[in-house]
């Protein structure tokens, strides 16, 4: 038994040495790369050529307090009474869809509901003109 342990022992060890090869050599491949990209982007740059657009977003316009005010409206319109969590979900997705980004919605979000168009009662946020009764004008 003891002969069969120390064989898987060294088994692994054999295979963890080959592996610890293989990482440095790929981490070697990719700081020359890396160093390569960025003398690439040093001369795209000073050619005066704008760098492509990142895919995670960066490139998305954040939403204004008046998109998000514009969102609230729309999606109060359709339901006439929303939850603050389920309507901060439903204008994330609206704002989303319209192409902006993320970046300081929740901001936006609670500078929107203090807005007049919009009042908050025991049910949740809903249109002032819709007049819900009971309800109370939001200080957020």
């Amino acid at each position: 038994m003891v002969g069969k342990l120390e064989a898987v022992i060294e088994e692994l060890r054999e295979e963890e040495g080959r592996l610890g090869k293989l990482v440095d050599e790929l981490e070697v491949q990719r700081r020359e790369a890396a160093r390569e990209h960025r003398r690439i982007q040093e001369a795209l740059k000073a050619l005066g050529v704008r760098g492509k657009a990142r895919k995670d977003g960066q490139g998305k316009p954040a939403p204004t307090r008046a998109d998000v005010v514009a969102a609230v409206e729309t999606i109060l319109t359709d339901r006439e009474v929303c939850h603050v969590e389920v309507l901060q979900d439903e204008v994330e997705k609206l704002i989303v869809e319209q192409g902006k980004s993320r970046s300081g919605l929740k901001l936006r979000f609670k500078e929107a509901l203090g807005d007049p168009l919009f009042v908050e009662g025991d049910e949740g946020y809903s249109l002032a003109a819709a007049g819900t009764g009971g309800g109370k004008r939001s200080a957020k």
